[in-house]
């Protein structure tokens, strides 16, 4: 039994040892989307910590025109988080065909960064690192489930077939027969403890209809 749980655990461990090796190698996803969704979450959170941070006073980096006057204003943080001034700022927006869902993305409509391209390589590992984190969190489980515990189940009834000779040629029958068949004790016994559950089941409903 040892043995067999020992061997299941070994296999069960080169393979969670492959899944380490795929991750080592170039990155490799057919997760374009989520990627590429990804990478542009990080960077507009990036681009968007460092207008906070460059914020000299709370005339923020932030401006947009106004479709009226063709006019910059300035946005600060402060009148971003006023739901009433940024219902404002997403129709202005959209008036122009910029369509925003959320305030950091107005990060994008600044003058590109200095540090632009860093960001982008940043965002770009950091995207590639949550799909390859999903990948082995999800993959794990399976080799535990099909690796070890179908490995053991499958080592296991092997060893009890060779040992126990069910597939001998020439007893292999007699011995399967003997296994599963019940002698006439066995059976005797399994009469009488049923007929005394019947019994004690009329009772238990007899009992029952009386009170």
């Amino acid at each position: 039994m040892t043995t067999l749980m020992q061997d299941a655990a070994d296999e069960t461990r080169k393979q969670m040892e492959l899944v380490c090796r795929f991750e080592k190698s170039r990155p490799i996803t057919q997760n374009s989307d989520m990627f590429i969704s990804s990478k542009e979450e990080h960077m507009i959170n990036f681009l968007y910590d460092r207008t906070q941070v460059h914020e000299h006073n709370l005339r923020a980096s932030f401006t947009i025109q106004d479709p009226v006057t063709r006019r910059r204003r300035y946005i600060s943080h402060e009148q971003l988080s006023q739901n009433a001034f940024w219902n404002q700022v997403m129709s202005d927006l959209t008036a122009q065909g910029i369509p925003v869902t959320n305030p950091k993305q107005l990060a994008r409509l600044q003058p590109r960064d200095e540090y632009e391209t860093e960001i982008h390589l940043i965002s770009a590992v950091l995207a590639y690192f949550e799909i390859a984190s999903m990948r082995v969190i999800e993959v794990m489980p399976m080799i535990f489930e099909v690796v070890y515990l179908d490995g053991f189940e499958e080592g296991l009834r092997r060893r009890l077939t060779e040992k126990l000779k069910l597939m001998d040629k020439g007893k292999g029958r007699e011995i399967c027969e003997r296994y599963t068949t019940e002698n006439d004790e066995m059976q005797e016994r399994v009469r009488s403890l049923t007929e005394k559950q019947r019994v004690l089941m009329e009772a238990k409903h007899a009992l029952r209809s009386q009170g």
